[in-house]
């Protein structure tokens, strides 16, 4: 009996056509969009903390962006920090 391919899965690496048709892999960065809401001091709590451990560990990308109307405060945060990049977006 022949199984047929789930039709989510994807062939890895994954890749897009170039501009010259050559190939590129598409980069392994991960995104994060935090404190955007005008509702005091945002606080990073223990799920957002095991969402960014999670994908480090799991993912293993070569970048960790978090893009933040302002920027997290806590305990959680300060672990996190140093391991990811801040972009700051304009609300």
């Amino acid at each position: 009996r022949r199984e047929l391919p789930h039709p989510w899965r994807a062939t890895l690496p994954l890749a897009f056509p170039g501009s010259d048709g050559a190939r590129a892999k598409i980069p392994k960065i991960v995104h994060f969009i935090f404190g955007l809401r005008h509702d005091g001091q945002p606080t990073f709590s223990f799920v957002n903390f095991a969402a960014v451990c999670s994908a480090l560990a799991v993912l293993r990308p070569e970048k960790v962006m978090m893009h933040v109307g302002r920027e997290p405060v806590g305990f959680l945060w300060e672990l996190v920090k140093p391991h990811v990049e801040l972009a700051h977006a304009r609300i």
